[in-house]
């Protein structure tokens, strides 16, 4: 089948089939995906930070694995996300966009009733949380983390980044 590659400064940052779109087809994708399943594998609700949103291939993978999980990206720039909006298959309903300086403590609330069930046996079927989509600088982004954990309200670190 058809594939998508996502280029951006002259660098491939994803690639993506829409006939195949739940398969890493990028090799650090796969490697990612060995490193969060050893360390992760006992965890149902892994939290997650993406520098930078690339295809969004990833962040739906960590997702359709973990969906207790909690799923930042800190995109700088809003047509990235909306190109995959457009060509590589993410879906809007599955995305919460954030405004700049909005830090999340905790994930949106888990929708009832279930309707997706775990991979793996992890816990009972859920609606997997939408990915948190920040439009602005990371750096911008971990600073805000960072006075909201200063400020004590209840930040939790992640698991990955």
């Amino acid at each position: 089948g058809k594939t998508r590659a996502l280029f951006m400064d002259n660098l491939m940052h994803a690639i993506y089939s829409p006939e195949r779109s739940r398969e890493l087809l990028y090799d650090y994708e796969r490697s990612y995906d060995i490193i969060t399943q050893r360390q992760g594998r006992s965890r149902e609700d892994l939290r997650t930070l993406f520098i930078g949103g690339g295809g969004y291939v990833f962040p739906r993978h960590i997702r359709d694995r973990w969906p207790r999980g909690s799923i930042q990206v800190a995109e700088i720039d809003p047509a990235v996300t909306e190109a995959n909006f457009a060509a590589f298959g993410l879906k809007r309903e599955d995305v919460l966009i954030c405004g700049p300086g909005v830090a999340v403590a905790e994930p949106p609330a888990l929708p009832t009733p279930a309707s997706v069930s775990a991979p793996g046996g992890l816990g009972a079927a859920v609606e997997p949380r939408p990915i948190q989509v920040f439009h602005l600088d990371a750096r911008n982004h971990v600073e805000d983390l960072l006075r909201l954990k200063r400020a004590g309200h209840g930040f939790e670190p992640f698991d990955f980044v």
